[in-house]
């Protein structure tokens, strides 16, 4: 029996989205902070305003798809659409916020800077008013990618699953301690949490935490969501130089991904 989807659930996809524009923003602007030319060679356009514009486009985008989202959310699940509303307007709102902070390039500004982030709070007061009045249809955005076949599963050990050919065989060893997990996760928050990360980076990684904890708070949680959600806070973690990583998230990380069952 599949679990119908939940608010937590919907938070989980629009963060997922809110992430992907964030880090896409970081990289824009780290490129135009490395493009600024010294001080005292000629710019026709300051470099905070590239700064800034570059925030702002991925800014704009992620709206287009965390309201996308909520579109499809709306259309295809009975949840209440006014609590999915607000959770869209608090995430966005906090969005826009982690939006600022990265074009904030501080040694780069110019005298009009301010405003221009102050336009990003504009921007979204006026995008989630065409929303609601009906003015605004967002495409709805790409899903999440996750593998073909997708099984629901709770605590297994030592069990297999086989999908496919009749004649097929197989031997599968899975293992998911849902307390060891819990126990992991939540030393692996603290550890996180107390490491000088980029702020962009940080929240990715807490989208990720709260999606995790989201399926553990679950009946039945989702392996696969579990593990997928797991190996892409790996993957950022590995990305991170290791000069950078604080003694407690080098010996956190890898009791996560063990007891994620990802090695």
């Amino acid at each position: 029996m599949f679990e119908k989807p939940t608010a937590e659930d919907f938070v989980a996809k629009i963060d997922w989205h809110i992430s992907k524009a964030l880090d896409r923003a970081g990289r824009s602007v780290a490129q135009v902070r490395a493009d600024a030319p010294v001080a005292h060679i000629p710019y026709l356009v300051n470099p905070s305003t590239l700064c800034g514009l570059a925030a702002r486009k991925e800014f704009d985008e992620g709206i287009k798809a965390v309201l996308g989202e909520l579109n499809r959310t709306i259309r295809d699940t009975d949840l209440d659409r006014h609590v999915l509303r607000k959770k869209t307007e608090e995430r966005l709102k906090k969005f826009a916020e982690d939006a600022k902070a990265a074009a904030n390039a501080s040694d780069l500004h110019g005298a009009h800077f301010g405003k221009q982030l102050a336009d990003f709070d504009r921007h979204l007061d006026f995008a989630l008013r065409q929303f609601d009045v009906g003015f605004s249809d967002p495409p709805e955005p790409e899903v999440r990618p996750v593998t073909k076949n997708i099984i629901t599963v709770g605590n297994m050990t030592g069990s297999a699953i086989q999908q496919g050919s009749p004649n097929a065989s197989q031997k599968v060893q899975c293992t998911l301690n849902i307390e060891a997990v819990r126990t992991a996760l939540s030393n692996f928050e603290t550890a996180i949490s107390g490491a000088n990360l980029p702020a962009t980076t940080l929240d990715e990684i807490k989208a990720d935490i709260h999606t995790i904890r989201a399926q553990l708070s679950k009946t039945s949680p989702t392996l696969l969501i579990i593990q997928e959600t797991g190996r892409t806070m790996r993957n950022v973690i590995e990305g991170i130089a290791a000069g950078v990583l604080t003694p407690g998230v080098i010996a956190a990380a890898p009791a996560l991904w063990s007891a994620l069952g990802l090695g």
